[in-house]
């Protein structure tokens, strides 16, 4: 060994250990790393750092490019002030010091085998612009970065740490996105426009063009760049086209009507609006008006042919299958009525009058007052089954009517109203009908309740009858006896009238075939009327197909007791009837034939009112109801062989019943 290098082993021997004071630089990371407990770390305090480390660590916190030190096995920690902004509140100071694996366990699958690969084998990475989500702030964030991964050796050539040196690109990055997703959605927009667009040179060279300019002049793209502007304008306009751009080059967007020349010869009238664009050249947008020209051409024609059509409205106005008025002004002046109007008010003189001067009884009635409520509100009305009293004849008696009907506000072009238009149909033989058949069965229930009492009564009836039988051949006494037959002639009257009662209920009409749509659509027109006005939504399901051998009415009389009893559980805030059915097998039989499912979203009922309510007399509808209806409408299935099921639920947001009807395809034997 020389001298010179014994002298210079002696000084480093002497020289102190590395200090706190070892780390060089100012700055908040360099005060950190100096008051970094390090003994508590796999590296140990600074004193027993090896000088690559030291070396390392002072030109990383020293430097003002974003920089990050992995060091050992361990991977601990270190960054320079640049890096720290990068990590945000949730990772900064508490990086310093940290194990990377427990900093950073969001993203390791990603930089876990780079570090790896780098501190294995010294494989050193670069990454532009790569995306590693990190936790910042409290929450993940995309983060894009440019990095580069080196290794960091000792002086015998072993790595022992890993040095990052990185720039987050986030901001850059997104903005060139943002710009290339711009460019390319204004290409999308140039691409996909309606309009014909071009772009051409100061002198009218075409430089782009879109689509629809193909389109509409009959050039291919490449057939258009090699035209100058001049060549598609038609000859008698080319003297104007340049002074037309001329005027453009002072500023300001011109708007005028051109013809264009396609490449078959066909002349185009076009609307074109030009402009001059920042780079020099001249962009123009191109409609087609040639149709629009066309149909001011043909304005005279169509104004005849609006006229014609006026009339035939006029003429199909008369023939509407619903009765139409039209009411001018507050006073509400009949201005125009079809026949069905007409019919319905009796033949009276109506146009030229007001409604209360023409239909006088109308107003004690309520209707003047609907009139004057949609004619300050401009909101319609509409009604249903609505009752209205008639002087429909010459007698002094109204007569009652049934109208569904809309009082509709006339508005004029300036969204004021001028009148009022009434429109409707005459449902009172709907309504009749729809009485009559409840009436029909109230009648079946009385029957029904009239052939139970007349039954019951008929075997007490046998027995006395036998009593006085045995009573007058034993009496002795002839006066007895002659009390005896009068008891027996009155009884055997008391016995006629039970087996009249009983043949009065007796079924007289002929089973016949009937689809379940023509049974579901019959019992539903029916209530149509309570349905709208009890806000019922109607949903139909219609399966089955095959018809039913069975009693029509007594299967409609079933049907209408289910759904009226549907609205009243939904009364009064309405709700869905769900009418469902298919075909199906009843398992216990095994017999196949039609199910039926009438199903409410009413309020439901109780397992103890849902076991009770196919009884005779038992009723929920207190003063309104009889408890007949069901009751008469099990025995109607069973009388048919079928069965007819109930199942309720009472449950918050999931109430209303479900009646079920099994009825045998060959209900009733021929």
């Amino acid at each position: 060994m020389t001298v010179k290098a014994r002298e210079k082993n002696e000084e480093r021997a002497d020289s102190p250990p590395f200090s706190q004071n070892s780390i060089l630089g100012t700055g908040e990371m360099a005060d950190l790393t100096r008051a970094f407990d390090w003994s508590q770390t796999p590296i140990g305090p600074i004193d027993q750092w090896p000088e690559t480390l030291l070396i390392t660590v002072n030109t990383m916190l020293a430097t003002r490019q974003p920089m990050f030190l992995w060091w050992g096995k361990d991977l601990i920690q270190f960054y320079n002030d640049a890096y720290r902004p990068s990590l945000g509140a949730d990772k900064h100071p508490r990086a310093l010091g940290q194990n990377g694996i427990e900093c950073w366990p969001e993203i390791w699958p990603i930089i876990g085998p780079q570090i790896e690969a780098v501190m294995s084998s010294g494989q050193a990475t670069w990454h532009e612009d790569q995306l590693v989500p990190i936790i910042r702030d409290g929450k993940m964030e995309d983060v894009y970065w440019t990095y580069g991964y080196s290794p960091v050796r000792e002086p015998s050539g072993s790595i022992c740490g890993t040095l990052v040196v990185s720039t987050e690109t986030t901001d850059r990055f997104l903005a060139e996105q943002r710009q290339l997703t711009s460019q390319e959605q204004y290409q999308a927009l140039f691409e996909l426009a309606s309009d014909a667009i071009f772009v051409a040179t100061i002198d009218g060279c075409v430089s782009e063009a879109n689509h629809a300019a193909c389109k509409l002049l009959g050039y291919t793209r490449d057939e258009l760049l090699q035209l100058n502007y001049a060549d598609i304008v038609a000859p008698s306009e080319r003297p104007r086209l340049w002074s037309a751009r001329d005027l453009l080059l002072h500023g300001g967007v011109s708007v005028e009507e051109w013809h264009l020349v396609a490449k078959n010869g066909s002349s185009l009238a076009t609307e074109i609006s030009a402009a001059i664009l920042p780079d020099g050249r001249w962009q123009a947008f191109v409609r087609d008006i040639t149709d629009r020209k066309r149909l001011e051409e043909d304005r005279f024609r169509l104004i005849r042919e609006l006229q014609q059509q006026h009339e035939r409205l006029a003429d199909l106005f008369q023939q509407a299958p619903a009765f139409f008025a039209v009411l001018r002004g507050p006073e509400f002046i009949f201005e125009m009525i079809n026949p069905l109007y007409r019919e319905l008010m009796g033949q009276r003189d109506l146009i030229g009058k007001s409604v209360r001067q023409a239909v006088p009884e109308a107003e004690g009635q309520g209707f003047i007052d609907l009139l004057d409520e949609v004619y300050r509100t401009g909101k319609p009305f509409v009604g249903r089954r609505t009752p209205i009293h008639l002087a429909r004849t010459a007698s002094p008696s109204l007569e009652e009517r049934f109208l569904d009907f809309v009082y509709q506000p006339r508005r004029e072009p300036d969204g004021t109203i001028s009148g009022i238009i009434a429109l409707g149909v005459d449902v009172t033989e709907s309504k009749r009908a729809e009485l009559a058949l409840m009436q029909t069965e109230k009648l079946a229930a009385v029957g029904r309740l009239a052939s139970s009492i007349a039954h019951e009564i008929n075997n007490p009836l046998e027995s006395v009858t036998n009593l006085l039988y045995l009573a007058r051949e034993t009496a002795w006494n002839p006066e007895t006896r002659e009390y005896l037959e009068i008891a027996d002639r009155e009884l055997r009257r008391v016995s006629l009238i039970a087996n009249q009662t009983l043949r009065f209920h007796k079924q007289s009409s002929r089973p016949q075939l009937i689809t379940c749509e023509e049974l579901i659509g019959g019992a539903i027109s029916v209530y149509q009327g309570r349905l709208v006005n009890s806000n019922v939504e109607v949903e139909r399901r219609k399966r089955a197909k095959q018809p039913v051998l069975c009693f029509e009415g007594e299967i409609r009389q079933v049907l209408s007791n289910l759904i009226a009893n549907a609205i009243d559980a939904m009364h009064p805030n309405g709700g869905r009837l769900l009418m469902r059915s298919r075909e199906g097998t009843d398992w216990k039989t095994g017999r196949k034939g039609l199910i039926v499912t009438v199903a409410d979203t009413g309020s439901g009922m109780s397992s103890d009112t849902a076991a009770k309510i196919f009884e005779p007399f038992f009723t929920t509808k207190e003063v309104g109801g009889t408890g007949l209806g069901l009751w008469v409408s099990h025995q109607i299935i069973e009388r048919h062989g079928g069965t007819l099921t109930v199942r309720s639920s009472q449950r918050k947001g999931n109430s209303g019943a479900v009646f079920t009807l099994f009825l045998p395809f060959e209900a009733v034997v021929r």
